[in-house]
This record gives C-alpha cells, structure tokens and sequence, in this order.
C-alpha cells in the first residue's frame, strides 16, 4: 500500500531478511526434526518390536547397529531429545554387552565339552568311532558334567550325540568280562573262579590244563565256577575261557593261572609312599607274620579266599616291607616274600590365591584326578614329557588341592601329590562416590578386577565389575534426592560379600536452575506437554497471568490438556525449586 517507492524499497528489503530468516530457521527445525526422526528410528529400531520398553534388543543388534544410532543421536542438537534418545541408546548397549558377555561364557563351556568329548575317542577323534583305552567311565561322566552345562541345543545335541555313542564304545568293551582265577598250589584239589555276568553270563566255561581243553562246566547265576581237578604238579597252567554272544571262543575271555609250590603261594602287592596297608594272597585262612625294615611289627590271617590285609602306616622310599607265611607242619615262618616302598613320582607346584591353575609333573600319559578338600573335580592326562595343568580356579587361603594317578593294575586312582593355597589376605578396601539428582553413573574405587553388587534402596539391581587399574563405574539414570544406593565387594578371602557401603543422593545444583522446556502448543489441540528436573515432581500452570492448576510430573515429563486454548494465549510453567524460588518458561499458543 506504500506509494513511495524509497520507503517502499527500504520496508521490501527489512522484509525480505525477515523471511529469509524465517525460511532459515525453518529450514534449521526441519533438519533438526529429521535428524531427531532418523536417530529415533535407528534407537527404536535396536529392540524388540521397535520399542525400547520391551528391554529386550533384537537378535540382529550388534555393536555396528549401536554405533550407527550413535552417530544419529550425536548429530541431534536439542538437549532433551538427545538425552532422551542416548539413555536409550545405553540400555541398548548395556544389553548387548551382557548378550556378548553371556555369549562368551557359552562358547569356553562349549570348548571345554567339545575338548573332553573329543579326548574320549582315539586321536581326540570321534569319527574314529573308537574309544581309548584309558577311556572309562569318571572320564565319560566328567564330560557328561561339562555337557550338561552346555545350553545351546543345538551344539549339546551334536556333543551328546558323541557322548552317548564312547558310552556304547565303553560299554561294549566291558561285557567280554575276564575270569577271575583263585590260585592254586601242589597240594590243592579244587580249581575254581569267577565270572562278572551282570552283563553277560555264557552259561559255561571251558578249561584246560597246558593249554588242553580238559572240560566245560556249568557257571552259576553269580559267576561263580569250580572243577575237582585233582592234585597238579608245579608249573601246570589252568586256563579258562567261554563263548562270546556269537557262540564262539573268544580270546579276550582267557585268563589263566600257573600251580605254584605250596611253600610260595604268598603274593605281595607293590607298595609306594602314599600306601598305609600292605595286601596280598596266600593260602586261604592261612597265619601271616608283617615286617617293616626287618622287625616283626604285627600278624593276622587271609580271609577264606586268600586275601590279607594290614595297616602299617606310610613307609618311606626304600624301606622293604614283608610277608612272612606260619608253616603248621614246623611251627615256624617261611621267608618273607617283600616289596620295597617306591616313589609316586607324581609332583604338584605350590599354590597361592592368586594361582587358578594346578601344575606338576608324572609319568607320560598318566591319567590324573584333581581334588578340592577332597572333592574329585576334574580329570585329565599328563603329556608326553609328563607335564600336567589343569584349570581349577582361584582357591582360597588354606584350600587343599590335591592329584591322583590312575593305578592301570587296580583300576582305581590312588592319592599322589596334594598342596595347601597360601597366599597374603586380598584386600578388601573400596569406595562410593557421592551421588546428586545430577549424576546418572555410579563410580568408585575397589581392588583390580574385583566383583561388586549394587542395590537401589535395598533392591539388589546389578553386579560391576572393576577393571584393571581399580576403578568401576554402572549407569544407573537420574535417581531422586533421597533415594540410596548401596554397594558391596565381594571378598575374595571369604567368597562372600562384605557390609554395604551407602550413599544417599542429595540435590544437585543442576536441578535447581534448569528452566522447564515447553513443547510447541497449537490451537484446537489443547495440549501442553514439556519436560523439567527429573527431581521435579509437580509443575504449575498459567494461562494469560491466570494460574489454572497444578500438575503431576512423572521422571521430569508432565501433560496438561486444555481444549479452549487459542492462537496467540501465552501459557506459562513453573515450579519451585531446592531454595523455594519459581522458576519458569512460557510459550505461545500457535495456529
């Protein structure tokens, strides 16, 4: 309407800066509301359904998906959006690393299951479809345990499978059972034995006398056999052997035994510096005379089927131990048949608390058993220097770890080596640093790697664990002033957690000063929607200078509906703060 044309021009040009200012923070909010909508979607996108209250990301989050949202999120400029969107983008993160965390547990004890299922078979190989001899049944229930702590179904279905068929393997091998043989001298008449037939009973033995099939008797529901065979000279071998479940003799079922002298039926086992009683044979019931370094130190008598025992405690190397047997028709001993103590040669390295491993030497390939206080743990075999290690886990001052040598003559381990853990008292010193309405990461000091748990006014929430140099920290959000937050060290001397450490969270100077953030109001709509201090828990409105109501606000988010709102009505939020002063902010109602 301006006629002039030099006051026309210099308006037109005030003009023109004004829209192209406003086109400028147009353009300004729309890229910033793009960029809020594109890290939205990439956060939203981490969980489950889209929704981060699920608490739960997808199964196709990775640490490249995390650090992607990252990127969206660090680009947004608003300070409660991108607020919003990181405390998001760290649960998404927090979960991801327990996800890996778990994953990772899952794959050693998946390692370990595999490497003793594999150790079952010949050349660690189960397609070989052949267990090793040293292959029985402690090795196959120790990897049956590692099996079982397995929890991905698929792969415990492919180590049971294996596991199931060194089962068959083993239990193959045990049904051909070998005759047990009780010996005979010059003077006996009667031959007789037994046969384990829990699995398989043949019905008959055959036996031969030097290796001349003699006669086949009956074998009795227990195993039990026996043939008058007469008085035989020394020298004479009686052998036995039956039919395997094909109908054929089976050369794994012969045993056999050689008449001896009635004046040396007296056997003595082997004795090493772990034994406390010397066994034996000798004639059944028969009167038998101990001695250690050459003294008579007690006597006793074989049961009826021929086997002594007698306690004499732990002998050192070298010292001879004997048997001497009473000879009826003289009134006296017979020699003594000996054995001389020998060497375990089984050694274990000391141990301290800081050590979880159990090291030493034994003879190559020798089959081992680990004890904790006694407890069996843990199987494995020494290597072909004769080295050994075996993970246990870091033990406690005082513990006694122990190793056992499989005996291949008796089947059974026997008592090696064992050492008691020493080790100074691990500290137990830490600290909580002080929380305010302003923190939302809980930090402070413990020893190098140590593990802690903290607890939210009493409810245990999550463990922490310290990292090299001592120093740990968890998110935990914006806590009210009030709120306390507890943390307790576990002892590594005791294994248990130590007395809480408190702290309660005070105001901070953050919350007393941060003005309400008003979101855009726009007429028809009615609503009136914003954000304060999470400490905040009731914000007041204004309509035009006229208060209206006071409102609840939730976490520092807060709503109020009002329908009649109209374009160009100011409305106002405010609340007191720590020190009793409104603060407040305002915003126009738009179009």
């Amino acid at each position: 309407a301006v006629t002039d044309p030099t006051k026309k021009a210099e308006l037109q040009k005030d003009l023109d800066r004004a829209q192209e200012l406003l086109d400028a923070k147009n353009a300004a909010a729309a890229t910033e509301k793009a960029k809020q909508d594109a890290a939205l979607k990439a956060v939203n996108e981490l969980f489950n359904n889209n929704t981060p209250t699920t608490d739960a990301i997808k199964g196709t989050t990775d640490q490249a998906a995390i650090d992607a949202a990252k990127a969206l999120v660090n680009a947004v400029t608003d300070p409660t959006k991108k607020a919003e969107l990181q405390k998001d983008l760290d649960r998404a993160q927090e979960l991801l690393d327990a996800k890996n965390a778990a994953a990772a547990t899952e794959k050693a004890k998946q390692d370990a299951a595999l490497k003793a299922v594999n150790e079952l078979f010949n050349n660690n190989t189960p397609t070989t479809d052949a267990i090793k001899g040293t292959t029985d049944q402690a090795a196959i229930d120790a990897a049956k345990a590692l099996v079982n702590a397995v929890t991905d179904p698929t792969k415990k279905a492919e180590l049971q499978k294996d596991l199931n068929r060194a089962q068959e393997l083993l239990d193959a091998s045990n049904v051909l059972a070998i005759p047990q043989l009780n010996p005979m001298t010059e003077a006996s008449t009667v031959f007789s034995g037994k046969l384990d037939v829990s699995k398989y009973n043949p019905g008959t033995i055959r036996i031969s006398i030097n290796n001349a099939p003699a006669i086949i008797v009956a074998v009795d529901a227990n195993g039990n056999f026996s043939y008058s065979i007469g008085n035989r000279k020394v020298g004479d071998v009686i052998s036995v052997d039956y039919k395997d479940a094909k109908g054929q003799y089976n050369a794994a079922t012969k045993a056999s035994i050689t008449v001896t002298s009635a004046a040396s039926n007296v056997t003595i086992n082997k004795m090493t510096e772990n034994d406390d009683t010397v066994t034996g044979k000798a004639a059944p019931n028969a009167k038998v005379r101990y001695v250690v370094g050459g003294q008579a130190v007690n006597v006793g008598y074989a049961d009826a089927n021929g086997n002594y025992s007698m306690y004499i405690g732990k002998q050192k190397v070298g010292t001879v131990v004997g048997v001497e047997a009473f000879d009826p028709s003289t009134s006296q001993y017979k020699a003594a048949v000996t054995t001389t103590v020998i060497a375990v040669n089984v050694t274990i390295q000391a141990m301290t608390n800081a050590t979880d491993t159990v090291t030493g030497t034994a003879p190559m390939n020798a089959k081992l058993r680990f004890l904790i206080n006694g407890v069996a743990v843990n199987v494995g075999t020494a290597d072909a220097s004769g080295n050994y290690s075996k993970y246990v886990g870091t033990q406690l001052v005082g513990t006694t770890v122990a190793v056992e040598m499989l005996n291949p003559e008796t089947g059974k381990y026997e008592l090696a080596k064992t050492t008691t853990v020493t080790g100074a008292p691990k500290s137990v010193n830490y600290t909580v640093a002080a929380l305010t309405t302003d923190n939302d990461t809980l930090t402070g000091t413990a020893p190098a790697n140590a593990k802690l748990r903290f607890s939210i006014n009493g409810n245990l929430v999550s463990v922490i664990t310290a990292d090299a140099s001592g120093n740990y920290s968890k998110f935990i959000g914006k806590q009210k002033a009030g709120v306390v937050v507890s943390v307790e060290l576990l002892n590594e001397n005791t294994n248990q957690y130590t007395a809480p450490q408190s702290v309660t969270v005070t105001t901070g100077t953050g919350n007393s000063t941060l003005a309400p953030v008003i979101n855009t109001i726009t007429e028809g709509q009615g609503v009136v929607t914003g954000t304060v201090p999470t400490s905040v828990t009731t914000v007041r409105v204004w309509v035009n200078g006229v208060a209206q109501t006071m409102v609840s606000a939730t976490n520092g988010n807060f709503t109020w509906t009002k329908a009649n709102l109209k374009a160009g009505d100011t409305v106002k939020v405010d609340y007191k703060d720590a020190t009793g002063t409104w603060i407040s902010a305002e915003k126009v109602v738009t179009k």
